[in-house]
């Protein structure tokens, strides 16, 4: 038996599917309606499944909206275009009076570029935390530990 970890992705362009089958090394790729799966495995026994979404429509019926809340964190995965074009804020706005499912940003870029990315205007910093990772240093499943990590403690004060 395997323990699996489920994670939404959101991409403000459905473009980067490609990259992202990079990115979380995975095994398997498959393209549905809504969105596309990726199978991550890490080890004998833990693996990780993706869902790609680059549009959160279809209402309640759509599998994404069911999925949503069911997971325990969804990332937001964003890069330098996105950012200067706006690309993601319609996006972002949606998911955020949509759902209450802890949200992280990634953004391809530095630990500064984070940083400002987090002060916009358009993005609650204190409630969205913002975090680098590098496509070319290939440190994504890294960050995603640190996200983690950083919900493990915000629930563990909450509690």
């Amino acid at each position: 038996m395997k323990d699996i970890l489920e994670i939404v992705v959101l991409v403000p362009d459905g473009q980067q599917a490609e990259d992202f089958a990079t990115l979380c090394a995975a095994s398997s790729v498959r393209t549905y309606h809504e969105f596309s799966f990726f199978e991550c495995p890490l080890d004998e026994r833990h693996i990780m499944f993706f869902y790609l979404v680059s549009k959160l429509s279809g209402g309640a019926d759509s599998v994404v909206h069911q999925l949503i809340p069911r997971v325990p964190l969804s990332i937001f995965l964003l890069n330098q275009t996105d950012v200067e074009e706006n690309k993601y804020v319609a996006l972002y706005q949606n998911f955020k009076e949509e759902y209450k499912t802890p949200l992280f940003i990634f953004l391809d870029g530095s630990t500064e570029e984070a940083k400002t990315l987090g002060q916009d205007k358009n993005i609650d910093g204190l409630k969205t935390p913002v975090l680098a990772y590098s496509k070319d240093d290939n440190n994504f499943l890294d960050i995603l530990t640190q996200a983690l990590r950083q919900l493990r403690s915000k629930i563990n004060k909450e509690q």
